[in-house]
C-alpha cells in the first residue's frame, strides 16, 4: 500500500484546537481505536498508508461539514487555506497564475509517493491536472485534491475557480480546472 505525507491530519489538528472542541472528540470517537494514537502523534513528515488518509479525511468532512454534498472540497479547501500562514498568502499574491499551476505537479510528487502528476490543456482560463500511473487513488483523496486545486488558485486572486474530477480513467486521473480573471 503506497503512502502520503500526513500534513493536511496535522493541519487539521490545529484547525480543531481554534474551533468547538466537540468537533474534535466526535472526530476522534469516529477513528477506529488503533488510529487514535497515530492521530495523536502525527507530525508533518509522517507518512501512511493512503487508506487510512481517505478515510480520516471522509471522517473529518463529515464532521465539519456534515450533509454538504461539497464536503470532501469544502474539507481540501478549508486545510489547504490553513496550511499557509499569513506571511505565504502575502507572497502567493505575487506569484502569476501560470507559475502557481505550474507548480502544483512537484507539490504532488512532495506529499504522494505514487503518481506522476503534470498540467495539460492549459489556458488563460482553464486547465488539467493529471495524475497518471496510480489507478489505486482512493475516490475521498482525488476529491480533496480538488480542494485544494480550488484554494491554490484562490490564493492567486483567481475568482470564481471551478474544478471537476474527471472519472473516466483510473491510470490517468484528470480534474479540469476553469476560472475568472
Amino acid at each position: 500500500m503506497h503512502k502520503m505525507k500526513a500534513t493536511d491530519i496535522v493541519v487539521l489538528k490545529k484547525l480543531f484546537k481554534e474551533l468547538d472542541g466537540s468537533l474534535e472528540a466526535a472526530y476522534i470517537e469516529a477513528l477506529p481505536p488503533q488510529w487514535r494514537e497515530i492521530y495523536d502523534n502525527v507530525i508533518f513528515t509522517t507518512k501512511l498508508p493512503i487508506d487510512m488518509v481517505d478515510q480520516m479525511y471522509h471522517l473529518a468532512a463529515g464532521v465539519l461539514y456534515p450533509g454538504a454534498a461539497d464536503k470532501y472540497i469544502k474539507f481540501g479547501k478549508r486545510v489547504s487555506e490553513k496550511s499557509f500562514s499569513s506571511v505565504y498568502k502575502i507572497f502567493m499574491r505575487i506569484p502569476t497564475r501560470k507559475f502557481v499551476i505550474s507548480r502544483a505537479p512537484a507539490v504532488w510528487q512532495s506529499y504522494h509517493e505514487k503518481g506522476q502528476a503534470s498540467i495539460e490543456n492549459l489556458t488563460a482560463l482553464s486547465g488539467d491536472f493529471v495524475v497518471a500511473n496510480y489507478p489505486e487513488l482512493p475516490r475521498v483523496l482525488r476529491l480533496v485534491a480538488g480542494g485544494h486545486l480550488v484554494k491554490m488558485l484562490e490564493l492567486v486572486g483567481t475568482r470564481n475557480v471551478h474544478v471537476e474530477h474527471l472519472k473516466k480513467n483510473p491510470q490517468e486521473w484528470r480534474w479540469h480546472i476553469s476560472w475568472q480573471v
